[in-house]
């Protein structure tokens, strides 16, 4: 790393940060920190230039970097722009949706940033809300599963009795006939309904599935 070229740091300021300024006095650590300030200061800002940067150009960057020293480094740079968000106590998921807007514009404007369109830029809640629709426990969804259990238990307590009455009797009489009866039909109808509503919901899951494929295949082409 100290044979690069300087970058963010410069070569020295990087063997001062490894060296935790163990070859400085008090005067020369004070100066450097500052300097480091002020460089990451103006790095970060830089990336408001970066946002609009080529695929093209980001791959011809890294051409040189092993994949393993790149992952780690990616990964350092998530971990420090997590630590300034933090510290300056912004909300990740606003965060997110102002990260998600700034892309868009950038991917309707500039040339050569398709990366953009594969980014997940997306809070918690609409990943947890995504989720939840994708495997199907949505309220709805929740409610036919259980008028599914009642309807069926409708019908295990009107079939039963009228066996049973009909098997020691030989002939159930009217009202409980009636009774039994209507009890099964609204059993049978609250599952039927209930199967329709489960039907449905996976169809427009299918349905909007297709549809954000296209849309991907779409924005890819």
């Amino acid at each position: 790393m100290d044979e690069r070229s300087a970058s963010l740091l410069t070569k020295t300021q990087r063997q001062r940060l490894q060296n935790e300024f163990a070859d400085v006095d008090t005067a020369a650590k004070q100066r450097d920190q500052r300097l480091i300030r002020q460089r990451i200061q103006a790095g970060v800002l830089d990336f408001r230039l970066l946002t609009t940067y080529p695929d093209r150009q980001y791959d011809l960057a890294f051409d040189d970097v092993s994949e393993e020293e790149l992952r780690l480094a990616l990964a350092d740079t998530y971990v420090a722009a997590e630590r300034l968000r933090v510290l300056q106590q912004y909300d990740r998921d606003q965060l997110l949706r102002e990260a998600r807007r700034r892309a868009e514009t950038v991917s309707a404007q500039a040339d050569d940033v398709r990366s953009l369109d594969r980014l997940t830029l997306q809070t918690a809640p609409e990943i947890r809300q995504q989720t939840e629709e994708r495997l199907g426990v949505s309220r709805w969804v929740r409610r036919a599963r259980i008028g599914i259990i009642l309807g069926n238990c409708g019908l295990f307590a009107s079939i039963v009795p009228y066996t049973l009455l009909g098997g020691f009797v030989g002939r159930v009489p009217a009202v409980p006939s009636l009774m039994l009866g209507g009890s099964a039909i609204a059993a049978g109808l609250l599952v039927g309904l209930s199967m329709m509503m489960i039907i449905g919901h996976e169809l427009f899951a299918i349905l909007t599935a297709g549809k954000t494929l296209m849309n991907r295949i779409q924005a890819w082409w």
